[in-house]
């Protein structure tokens, strides 16, 4: 890391009572709603307005009652994490001719985009976020970025304060200026380029009061023509039905197609998933036909890797729960497909094609196993790789004869390493320096058994050699929704954990993709008390075989993960000692309101529907705090810009719970300034966020921390 300058972090207080906090912010309004009969009261709605003043001086009590309870924090914790912590930026990232890879020039700024044209090249800047601020108080950060095929423009998403509205630029990279191409407010930043121009979404405006608020609608695809006005941006697709939905968009590499993934409604008024192509060879003029055409109650994916010649390679797990991949011909109509890779046992997890060939990325039992077929489905190559590593990248375009892909543990970063598609040959291209011994540290892969006595993979990563005596401090972290595989991530902090003698835990709930797209539905919608009793069991599972006990055990989780914790502890406050949710949704009854929440309908239900408000019911961790309970000790983090899980469920959560605990623990609200979903962009602020989370725990867990490092540590 370049530069990189020491901070003293100084925050204030530690010890405060939770009885003080806990009766110290009562709210005299109320609103009661009927759901079906039932009345739910909802104390806390005004803190759904964050810019009432009424809100603004809650926070502002929070944000004391936080100091106060974070005094004598000892700096030492981020003093080692900043020592671990120059490898926190992505590894390198191949388009087009150009390498890329982001890197921090010191730590009180976002990270910068660097480039090379050689992978043993030294990399140069090529984009300083910081250039594009407009006031000096904004952060603003690099949220995505492409290249156009011919490796001329480099169309670059800016976020400013973490917020999912962003700004695209556009920088010549022959001149490596900033040229006046400018699209504001483009929802997630996604550019997808096709010749003179790009590709991108936006939907309707909301007032800058509403926009980390406000519900997303009308979303739309626009085409902007390089060095032309934004007014003259044309309006390529909008959805044809009244839901808002959210519909996917690609161009495939050649550049001679648009494929759109959208719900569709026919002339009867019945709903279907459509996935649509258009030749883009009489553009702006484009004419959808529809070659795979689904009714909307089929649960199947298709993603679509590219296109060869006239033809569409997707990734599909219709009759393949753990996903084949077919070749689609739409000369031949709808849902004509031919089977070219089958379904394995093993879960095809991603799927790229370069080079003639087809890169296949399979995960099964805390394993990875990449393959290359050919198109007849022959494989040509295989790659292992070892129990308890995450592998991914292999991202590549039709014309490239190589693709760089990264391997990284719960105890080491990513190494970074290249395949060649020409002669079927895989290197390292060299370790990431770090400043531990990783060696330390082991990763064991179990299965345990949950309520239904279906089987659940964990990963339970320690020091080798620690006593498994059932003292241990442990963290337990879980996701569980949306599909989505939760695998071994890096993070510096894990290796502080471990180091003071901590366990960290990651099962594999029901809700993720790690067992195929089953696993997912049995842990989704009505089905969605099956991840949370997974999540439970595995802490049962730690405590019955002596890695900790109750007054050991922390839990954790983000986003649906933050879900997941909030559940855990209204559920079973016994299990647990202290829980850390994070940017979590917490009122299910109200979440589809709020920015592009009414897009997760499919996960959670809704509570207009019966059958779902009673399922939500049953788990909303807003609705099932009970007075009089003592409740794990609580962080709950959140972000002041979160425009996808909107700081009002956290702000709602924890008010609720300092009112109605029984308990001497703290109840404590952290928010993150000028960010989003994230969290802080900023090198010293997440490592700020990280240090307060540690000491949180040392705290309540008591660990007796700094005791295993000598002064020359340091």
């Amino acid at each position: 890391m370049r530069n990189l300058l020491y901070f003293v972090l100084i925050i204030f207080t530690l010890r405060t009572q939770g009885q003080i906090l806990n009766n110290s912010l009562k709210s005299d309004t109320s609103i009661i709603n009927n759901y079906f009969g039932i009345e739910v009261t909802d104390t806390y709605r005004w803190l759904e307005d964050s810019n009432s003043p009424k809100t603004m001086e809650w926070i502002k009590k929070q944000e004391k009652l936080s100091s106060d309870y974070f005094k004598k924090l000892d700096t030492r914790i981020y003093d080692k994490l900043l020592n671990y912590s120059y490898i926190f930026f992505d590894p390198l990232i191949k388009k087009g001719k150009y390498y890329f890879l982001f890197q921090y020039d010191y730590i009180g700024k976002t990270p910068s985009l660097y480039y090379k044209t050689r992978i043993d090249d030294v990399a140069k800047i090529i984009i300083d976020p910081t250039n594009f601020k407009e006031n000096k108080n904004e952060i603003v950060s690099i949220k995505n970025f492409e290249i156009s095929k011919d490796n001329k423009y480099l169309g670059v998403a800016i976020s400013k304060n973490g917020s999912d509205w962003n700004d695209i630029h556009v920088i010549d990279l022959n001149t490596k200026k900033v040229l006046n191409d400018k699209i504001q407010d483009a929802k997630f930043g996604q550019i997808a380029w096709c010749k003179d121009g790009f590709f991108y979404l936006k939907c309707d405006s909301v007032s800058k009061d509403d926009r980390y608020l406000a519900s997303n609608k009308n979303p739309k695809l626009y085409f902007h023509k390089i060095e032309t006005e934004n007014q003259n941006d044309i309006v390529v697709y909008s959805s044809q039905t009244e839901t808002n939905n959210w519909f996917q968009f690609k161009i495939t590499s050649d550049e001679n197609y648009l494929i759109i993934h959208d719900l569709i409604k026919n002339e009867n008024g019945d709903f279907f998933k459509a996935v649509m192509y258009s030749k883009l060879d009489s553009f702006p003029k484009i004419s959808l036909k529809q070659f795979i055409l689904m009714p909307e109650t089929n649960n199947n994916n298709f993603t679509i890797i590219d296109n060869i010649g006239n033809s569409f390679l997707v990734k599909t797990d219709q009759t393949a729960a753990t996903k084949k991949i077919v070749l689609y011909n739409p000369s031949k109509g709808v849902n004509q497909g031919t089977e070219v890779i089958p379904a394995y046992k093993n879960i095809l997890h991603q799927a790229s094609y370069a080079a003639g060939k087809i890169i296949c990325l399979y995960y099964l039992d805390g394993k990875y196993t990449s393959s290359v077929f050919d198109l007849k489905g022959k494989n040509l190559l295989n790659i292992p790789f070892p129990e308890g590593c995450t592998v991914n990248g292999f991202e590549a375009n039709s014309s490239d004869n190589e693709t760089i892909y990264f391997v990284n543990s719960f105890y080491f970063p990513s190494t970074v390493n290249k395949l060649d598609l020409n002669n079927l040959t895989y290197k390292s291209l060299g370790t990431t320096y770090i400043k531990f011994d990783h060696t330390k540290y082991e990763t064991k892969f179990v299965k345990y058994k949950s309520s239904d006595s279906t089987e659940i993979p964990m990963f339970i990563t320690y020091k080798k050699g620690l006593e498994l005596n059932g003292k241990n401090p442990t963290l337990l972290y879980g996701y569980g929704g949306f599909g989505i595989t939760l695998t071994p991530f890096f993070k510096p902090s894990t290796i502080i954990w471990m180091e003071n003698g901590g366990i960290f835990a990651v099962p594999s709930i029901r809700g993720g993709g790690e067992q195929g797209s089953e696993w997912h539905l049995e842990g989704s919608g009505l089905k969605k008390f099956n991840g949370f009793n997974d999540f439970i069991k595995a802490a049962n599972f730690l405590i019955d075989n002596k890695y900790t006990n109750p007054d050991k055990l922390a839990i954790e989780g983000g986003s649906n993960g933050g879900l997941l914790v909030g559940v855990a502890m209204t559920q079973k406050p016994d299990l647990f000692k202290a829980a850390i949710p994070k940017m979590g949704l917490m009122d299910m009854l109200r979440y589809d309101k709020f920015t592009v929440a009414s897009q997760w309908i499919s996960e959670y239900g809704v509570s207009s529907n019966e059958e779902d408000f009673i399922n939500l019911f049953k788990y909303s961790p807003l609705h099932n705090i009970k007075k009089g309970i003592k409740y794990p000790a609580t962080l709950a983090i959140t972000a002041e810009n979160d425009d996808r899980v909107p700081p009002l469920h956290t702000y709602k959560f924890i008010a609720t719970l300092q009112e109605n605990a029984l308990s001497t623990n703290p109840y404590i609200l952290k928010l993150i300034k000028n960010s989003g979903h994230s969290g802080s962009e900023i090198l010293k602020f997440k490592i700020q966020t990280e240090a307060i989370k540690y000491s949180f725990l040392f705290d309540i867990l008591k660990v007796d921390a700094y005791s295993v490092w000598k002064e020359d540590d340091w």
